[in-house]
């Protein structure tokens, strides 16, 4: 029997494209972690973000009815599994789950060379990635004031604003 068998009966059964259709269906973020353990989640970690976020949730304090309400882990068998957007958040490194999960911030010089001046990496979990980011993108930003004669208001402005920023770093 070949290696390719298994593949082909799938596939000649009607199994195969059912199976994709049903991968297709549940996004990457919602699907069960099967290599990770709900211990790779740092409650702490969890903990951190909803006291941030001035989550009520923030007073549960049994790790596995908070994670079932957060939908960062489900019911498998006779225990419970992370799903990926909760490895992402709360694990200590995203990268060690999912490979490229990291921020890479690049400063170019200034016209069409595409010579790089700096090259910034943020790892760890998503949460800190993008706190990190946001805050070194954040010290490049500049306030301006202009006052014009005959008004008696200035005009201000901020060369990066931050919730454009947030914005931009958090859909990429």
């Amino acid at each position: 029997m070949s290696a390719s068998a298994p593949a082909a009966g799938a596939e000649a059964n009607g199994l195969l494209p059912q199976l994709l259709e049903l991968t297709a269906r549940v996004p990457f973020d919602d699907r069960l972690a099967l290599q990770a353990r709900v211990e790779d989640m740092r409650f702490a970690k969890v903990m951190e973000f909803l006291r941030n976020v001035n989550s009520g949730l923030a007073e549960e304090t049994d790790a596995q009815a908070l994670y079932r309400r957060l939908r960062i882990a489900r019911p498998v068998n006779a225990h419970d599994a992370p799903v990926n957007v909760g490895l992402m958040l709360f694990s200590e490194d995203a990268e060690s789950w999912f490979q490229g999960a990291r921020i890479e911030v690049v400063q170019f010089i200034e016209g069409t060379s595409g010579n790089v001046i700096e090259e910034k990496y943020f790892r760890g979990d998503i949460y800190a990635q993008l706190k990190n980011c946001l805050e070194y993108l954040e010290s490049f930003s500049s306030s301006y004031t202009e006052k014009r004669s005959q008004h008696a208001l200035a005009h201000g402005w901020v060369s990066y604003p931050s919730l454009a920023l947030r914005e931009a770093v958090v859909n990429a």
